[in-house]
């Protein structure tokens, strides 16, 4: 797969071979952020249902 060594084992690597060092916490809030535009997306659509159906409901 491209190992960055020869030797075929971890001795003697002492280099970051994890690309994404540091930007742990862009990540995370980029994942927090979209679970929360969900969530209001989500209840605003539901507020609209049910007013809807109660509507609906009333006019039968």
């Amino acid at each position: 797969m491209g190992a960055p060594f020869d030797t075929g084992t971890w001795d003697g690597v002492v280099d970051t071979y994890y690309n994404a060092v540091g930007t742990e916490a862009i990540w995370l809030y980029a994942s927090i952020a979209l679970c929360v535009i969900a969530l209001i997306g989500g209840a605003l659509h539901e507020g609209r249902a049910y007013r809807a159906a109660e509507k609906k409901h009333q006019d039968v």
